[in-house]
């Protein structure tokens, strides 16, 4: 049968049972050590967690192991942290074997201040919400198969690195990285959809490994006054690329390929400009705006939504019902946080 756990940086004892919120655990790796497929772990943000936490175990398909961060009860939405204090490599790490299927899931968690990599993986299987990846020494997540809804990755080397695996994101924000992500090997996919990316100083997304496919679609890039040197680039032109309804703003350079994919591309109803170079080996095929999008307030990344008289508003491309270009959309002239993609309606 599942378990319900509880871990606590203020009152918890590793010698506890933590079946209880008064015999909570003191650590993550605790707790780590000791789940099994189905339990729920519910970290609290009564202190941070200065350590190293390992995933030793696994769920299933049917029965995945979830931990998840709340401040005063459970289910309150509250962001726990783990920290790697500065001294630690890592935040979180695994301890099995390379591609191991483990049916994880992470909710309101914070990885932070690692020398290396916040959140380390080579394993498979484990989604995201709400999670925070900042101020690591390389990478805030560096992982195979996920899929991240709402996340954040900011002030690391990568914001996300891969190894192999799959990938999506749903409405994340890659800010004030080297690079916001880079996906680069072969044979994988990558998805991206209602993300934004600002004052990410190399490139914002990096994609393209040979025979990859990738989606980027209803994003929002802005180079802010050309700190990125790159929006979108490819590393390289032999897998599939889509981009559809996405903001490339006032980068270095825009959208650039290593070399013309031909018909291997789906671009339209982009808005590229205020680049010094909008393109390379690249271009919006059709629905293409150039004019510039007229954020509600762009300054470190505080609005993006299409403000009154943007050009964004219902120029993007769904299929023939009215949608606005970029991360966020405009309701009915009001701006709102609500995110919508209807294709083929």
């Amino acid at each position: 049968m599942a378990n319900t756990y509880y871990v606590s940086a203020a009152t918890g004892n590793d010698s506890d049972t933590g079946l209880t919120e008064a015999l909570a655990w003191l650590t993550v790796d605790k707790a780590m050590n000791t789940v099994a497929a189905g339990d729920k772990v519910w970290v609290k943000a009564d202190g941070n967690y200065a350590e190293l936490a390992t995933i030793d175990t696994v769920g299933t398909a049917t029965a995945p192991i979830v931990f998840e961060g709340y401040t005063t009860a459970p289910g309150d939405g509250g962001r726990a942290t783990i920290t790697g204090s500065s001294s630690r490599a890592n935040c979180v790490a695994d301890g099995l074997a390379a591609g191991t299927d483990i049916f994880y899931a992470f909710k309101n968690l914070r990885f932070t201040a690692a020398t290396g990599v916040g959140f380390l993986t080579d394993c498979n299987q484990i989604t995201f919400k709400n999670c925070k990846f900042d101020t690591n020494g390389s990478s805030g997540l560096q992982c195979r198969l996920v899929g991240c809804e709402g996340c954040e990755f900011s002030s690391n080397t990568n914001g996300v690195e891969d190894t192999v695996g799959s990938k999506v994101f749903i409405g994340c924000r890659f800010y004030s990285n080297t690079y916001g992500i880079v996906s680069s090997n072969a044979g994988f996919a990558t998805v991206l959809i209602g993300c934004t990316f600002f004052s990410n100083s190399a490139v914002n997304i990096y994609v393209g490994g040979a025979n990859s496919l990738h989606v980027i679609a209803n994003c929002t890039v802005d180079g802010d006054a050309k700190d990125s040197n790159s929006g979108l680039e490819l590393d390289n032109n032999t897998g599939f690329l889509t981009v559809l309804n996405t903001v490339l703003y006032d980068c270095v350079t825009g959208y650039s390929s290593p070399g013309n994919m031909g018909e291997r591309v789906i671009s339209r109803n982009n808005c590229v400009n205020g680049n010094t170079t909008a393109y390379t080996n690249a271009t919006t095929f059709t629905g293409e705006v150039i004019s510039a999008p007229a954020f509600v307030d762009e300054v470190a990344g505080a609005d993006y939504h299409p403000d009154t008289g943007s050009p964004l508003r219902d120029a993007g491309f769904d299929g023939g019902a009215s949608m606005d270009i970029g991360a966020v959309q405009s309701v009915a002239g009001a701006a709102s946080n609500v995110f919508k993609l209807r294709i083929g309606v």
